[in-house]
């Protein structure tokens, strides 16, 4: 008897029902697991300084509307979108990052059209590799640009390849609509098509390379070219349309900003300049340890899946391999390394990775593949546990709490102690009178407490002039005379803002002396992200009202607040146009990138320390470069961020080489000749070195005190130490010496310049307007009858005392100078005046300034 036919529109039998086989199971349990590391405990780690900046410019473009277009916060498409989920679920921490948390899943999602060119187990190793990824997994609960750059540079591949395989118009237009939003989301779509244009150059130099006849090869692949364009005009012009229309109207706020429309060239000087000066500087390989330490499992598997023999590349993955390489090699070129642009990077090598992956699992019943599978199933433990300490217990530092585990990719992460500092804030909200500010918040932690306080009534000051609410947020100083005046009324607690670990020992050219983690140390770091060196933090001094927790209204106070001894100027600067200028930000010859100590020779020669290109550059009387000598490093003769300089009589020139924490000494030819500390106490960060009478004398900034060499380095004597007595010092910076072998010091903190005798004795010290800033940097020049130059570059001055003292003129150029900092008078009269702010020299006739 044959069996009655099943109605299309029946449901089958429960019998002839396909059962989930073990690809669907193993899927049905990846979505399960996604869900649950992608949305639990959102909320649960404090907003980083970048997601605060976002999250808090999403809610005010949701609430007001105002949105236009800064390349240093990257593209419109974050901040609509966000907008968007705000308007919708209001704004909170998990708001904040659900769409992140989203797209991260849909990353995941890929797996589905890449099984036709990885296959359907490939796609699962693909989907299994992504979900136990530290690093996607961290930024997809994480509001940055990157998860979502990734997913729209996947679509474009995905969706372009799939136009060129079936000749459907659709996946053309989904290819324009991804890569036009990847443009609209994040600058480094400039650098993904930069190699998309770069592949498909290979693959044409490729085919006419191997070809017999080239001429003829390339003759005809140009020919099918055109063809291919003609017969696709109307669809790649049709595409070009949609992806025009989503980028102009997403650049120019839908109409608002139409010059904003291309954006591309706003977007280029910006980021070029960033690169000049390698604003978050590290060596090339800055992302190889990242890889290997956190994505193990995948490195492996895609080296693998090079090395498989009888596993020919399909086109696809041809340029996946291409890909992953092209993006190692950009991402390590680009000068700017944060531990988020390692996706980027990471992306391609999964899906190698997956695919050798799946060549491995065919052919598992071989010795062979069956142990290299098993390596890399180890592997992968390893790195699922490191994507569970990353997300869920130590992407946020907390060094009250958990001070001996960090995460190398959670970089200036916002700490827990920062939020737990906040718990006061609720009392203060019931016990405040309406209307009253609760909080003050003066400096760096502004951002995330921006965000945090979005919804609370707050001072924000440049300056703490009164201590007037029941919680005050300031920069923390060593140094500060803040807590002492408050601490009758006020309880003080130093907390970390944001804090970092990344070892030293990675960096190309860690601090001399840094010791190097023993074997032990790095394989506990790997497996249970134990630290071996001190996680590095930005403090806050928090002040909360003693009587806060008391009951009943808050009594209002007003206490005046003194700043050591900080003076306005008794007048506005003068406006004095320099005689010249040179310079401007770069890192070729004669550019220039945050320069500070100045010093001159015989023939009127300046020489610069070019502090973030981390070398010493010449300039002749007329401003033309003549050499540079010096770069970046910790070896014999290469300088870390100097600060100060000076030029001998014999031409030899010595470098407080700041950041190495040594004095470097070149001849005049700028060889290296010898470097040298104090090698009782090494040196902290020494700020400036001038010479007199044969000897050198130096700034140690961080130890408070000026130290005296001969010309060969060796110690004769010190003096200072901390305090606002006769001798003593708080950021003690610019040097320089008088014709009589006097040494005047810049006692930053303590808004005085002290004066020496040759030996270190107190001979005089006045007060000096201005340095209302702690990081200042103010750099000294002596001048005729023992007249004092100064630099002031929170006011963007240079002022002149004179010997008593007495303040005689200040004066700026006006739109042009912004932070003097350095300053030197040269052997014909000429002041010359470094500005770190817009990276030039400023050069004065000594007539035109002081008459």
């Amino acid at each position: 008897m044959s069996t009655p036919a099943v109605s299309e529109t029946e449901p089958a039998p429960a019998a002839s029902r396909a059962r989930p086989g073990r690809r669907e199971i193993l899927a049905g349990a990846i979505l399960a697991v996604a869900l649950l590391t992608h949305f639990a405990k959102l909320a649960d780690r404090p907003l980083h300084h970048d997601e605060s900046i976002h999250a808090y410019q999403s809610n005010t473009l949701a609430r007001e509307g105002t949105w236009r277009y800064d390349p240093a916060y990257h593209g419109p498409f974050l901040y609509y979108a966000n907008a968007l989920v705000y308007k919708i679920l209001g704004a909170s921490d998990f708001t904040a990052r659900l769409l992140p948390a989203v797209f991260g899943l849909i990353l995941i999602a890929f797996a589905i059209p890449l099984s036709r060119w990885i296959g359907r187990d490939g796609a699962l190793f693909y989907a299994l590799l992504v979900l136990i990824s530290p690093h996607l997994t961290y930024f997809s609960r994480f509001i940055r640009e990157d998860l979502y750059s990734l997913v729209f540079t996947l679509g474009t591949i995905v969706a372009f390849r799939l136009f060129l395989e079936t000749d459907r118009f659709r996946w053309l237009v989904l290819s324009a609509v991804s890569f036009a939003l990847a443009g609209t989301t994040k600058e480094n779509a400039y650098m993904t098509g930069v190699l998309f244009v770069a592949f498909g150059l290979w693959a044409f130099i490729e085919r006419v390379g191997v070809a017999p006849k080239r001429g003829e090869a390339a003759r005809e692949t140009w020919r099918r070219t055109r063809e291919w364009v003609a017969r696709h005009f109307l669809q790649l012009f049709a595409a070009g349309l949609v992806f025009l229309t989503i980028w102009t109207m997403m650049y120019t706020a839908f109409g608002r900003h139409p010059q904003d429309w291309l954006a591309i060239p706003k977007a280029v000087r910006y980021w070029m300049g960033q690169h000049a000066i390698a604003r978050i500087p590290g060596p090339w390989y800055y992302y190889v340890p990242l890889l290997l330490f956190y994505e193990t499992a995948a490195v492996v598997a895609a080296i693998l899946a090079f090395r498989r023999r009888g596993q020919p590349f399909n086109p696809f993955m041809r340029f996946v391999a291409f890909w992953a390489v092209g993006s190692l090699l950009l991402y390590a070129w680009a000068r700017e390394k944060v531990p988020w642009l390692t996706v980027h990077s990471l992306l391609p090598i999964l899906i190698l990775a997956a695919w050798g992956l799946a060549g491995l699992w065919r052919d598992r019943r071989e010795k062979g593949p069956r142990l290299a599978l098993a390596f890399v199933a180890l592997l992968a433990i390893v790195n699922a546990s490191g994507m569970y300490l990353a997300v869920f217990r130590y992407g946020a530092h907390d060094k009250e709490r958990r001070p001996g585990h960090a995460e190398m990719l959670a970089y200036v992460q916002t700490s827990r102690e920062l939020i737990r500092a906040l718990q006061p804030l609720e009392i203060a909200r019931r016990r405040a009178a309406p209307g009253q500010n609760l909080v003050t918040v003066s400096g760096d932690a502004a951002w995330p407490l921006t965000w945090y306080l979005r919804d609370t009534p707050t001072r924000w000051a440049s300056r703490l002039e009164a201590a007037n609410t029941p919680i005050i947020v300031v920069d923390w100083e060593a140094d500060s005379t803040l807590e002492k005046q408050l601490e009758n009324r006020y309880e003080a607690r130093r907390v970390p803002i944001r804090s970092w670990w990344f070892p030293e020992i990675i960096r190309k050219n860690p601090s001399p002396g840094t010791p190097r983690p023993s074997f032990g140390q790095l394989l506990r770091w790997w497996l249970f992200h134990e630290v071996w060196s001190p996680i590095g933090s930005q403090d806050a001094t928090f002040l909360v009202r003693k009587d806060l927790s008391g009951s009943g209204p808050l009594e209002p106070l007003q206490i005046p607040v003194k700043h050591a001894s900080a003076r306005d100027y008794p007048s506005d600067a003068a406006i004095v146009k320099p005689l010249a200028s040179w310079g401007g930000l770069g890192s070729g010859p004669g550019q220039l990138s945050e320069p500070r100590g100045l010093s001159a020779d015989a023939r009127g020669n300046v020489y610069v320390a070019d502090t973030k290109n981390s070398r010493i550059q010449v300039f002749d009387r007329e401003g033309e470069f003549l050499r540079t000598f010096g770069r970046r490093g910790a070896s014999p003769g290469e300088l870390n961020e100097p600060c100060g300089l000076v030029v001998g009589p014999e031409g030899d020139v010595w470098v407080a080489d700041t950041w190495n924490h040594r004095i470097v000494r070149f001849g005049p030819d700028g060889q290296y000749r010898a470097d040298f500390t104090d090698p009782e106490r090494p040196l902290f960060g020494p700020r400036a070195v001038t010479f007199s009478r044969g000897n050198i004398y130096v700034a140690d900034t961080g130890n408070k005190r000026v130290l005296r060499f001969d010309a060969e380095g060796r110690k004769l004597s010190e003096w200072g130490g901390d305090g606002d007595g006769e001798g003593q010092f708080i950021e003690p910076v610019g040097l320089a010496a008088d014709a009589s072998g006097n040494i005047y010091v810049a006692d930053t903190g303590n808004h005085r310049v002290q004066v020496f005798d040759a030996e270190g004795r107190f001979q005089r010290q006045f007060p000096v307007s201005g340095w209302k800033d702690f990081y200042t940097e103010p750099h000294l020049a002596i001048g005729p009858s023992e007249t004092v130059f100064v630099t002031d570059s929170s006011d963007g001055r240079v002022a002149q005392y004179d010997k008593s003292g007495t303040l005689r003129r200040s004066w700026k150029a006006e739109g042009v100078s912004k932070s003097p900092t350095g300053i030197v008078i040269d052997p014909f009269g000429r002041l010359v005046v470094s500005d770190r702010a817009t990276h030039r020299l400023f050069a004065w006739s000594l007539t035109d300034v002081a008459p």
